[in-house]
């Protein structure tokens, strides 16, 4: 059995109550984007307004989430982020971003797009000059949560493409998103007990999905980013996600929050 296989098993048997509500952190809410790129490099914020990625640097209200941890979050169609990407030490620096989100879902819903795959524009391969004509490409696959895992515990790139159905790890000037893989691992292999305690009283199995983004960027000096790096997730009934953000440049390693809905 393996290790996806082995934690949705033991998941159904470690249910718990759900989380009090003294466990729940507050986000920061504010309405001036020039406050936001005030806080450190690499904060989290829920744009409760935005539907769209596209719009994220005309949002009105930005809930940030200053601090791993678990938030309450109203539910939605669309739950749209952004990601504070100023530092003025390294202006101009391009870099990327790795955006890893497991979501619970109610048993039974067995969503038809189990694995969300998206990489924005800019990426390359130094040895496949065909590549950069796939970018900007979001990927809705039927992969199941166990096959994506295994894709990435393996060494081989090429094999990872052949896994995915799509050429997806590449270069954003700051190094190869494949040396990353064993992120993807991790972020998609939460801790059961972790997720019996985002499913409260569910008597059945929860259904997942899991959306990888790989988001590249350049830094920027500026305190009103109009270029800002956002990303979105379609509502899917989900009861929580838990999102886990890595950069290669940032100076924490990585940092997960765990939202969930009400």
């Amino acid at each position: 059995m393996t290790r996806v296989w082995l934690f949705l098993a033991v998941a159904g048997a470690l249910l718990a109550p759900p989380a009090r509500a003294q466990d729940f952190l507050e986000p920061d809410r504010i309405t001036n984007r020039t406050r936001f790129y005030s806080y450190p490099l690499g904060t989290l914020a829920l744009l409760p307004q935005v539907t769209r990625s596209e719009e994220a640097q005309y949002a009105g209200r930005w809930d940030v989430l200053s601090e791993s941890g678990r938030y309450r979050v109203a539910r939605s169609g669309q739950y749209c982020f952004v990601l504070n990407h100023r530092d003025p030490a390294q202006e101009g620096r391009r870099s990327y971003v790795v955006i890893g989100a497991v979501s619970v879902l109610p048993a039974g819903t067995r969503p038809t797009r189990p694995i969300s795959m998206f990489r924005n524009l800019g990426w390359s391969r130094s040895d496949d000059p065909e590549y950069s004509g796939e970018n900007g490409l979001p990927k809705h696959v039927s992969l199941t949560l166990e096959t994506f895992v295994g894709a990435h515990e393996q060494g081989e790139l090429e094999e990872n493409d052949r896994i995915l159905t799509h050429r997806w790890h590449g270069d954003f000037g700051d190094g190869a998103s494949w040396v990353d893989r064993d992120l993807w691992v991790d972020a998609a292999s939460p801790d059961p007990e972790l997720i019996s305690s985002l499913v409260g009283d569910e008597e059945r199995q929860p259904d997942l999905r899991f959306d990888a983004k790989l988001l590249g960027f350049t830094f920027t000096g500026r305190r009103n980013s109009n270029r800002p790096v956002a990303f979105c997730m379609e509502g899917d009934r989900r009861i929580a996600t838990i999102v886990t953000v890595f950069s290669p440049r940032f100076r924490t390693a990585d940092t997960r929050f765990e939202l969930v809905f009400r």
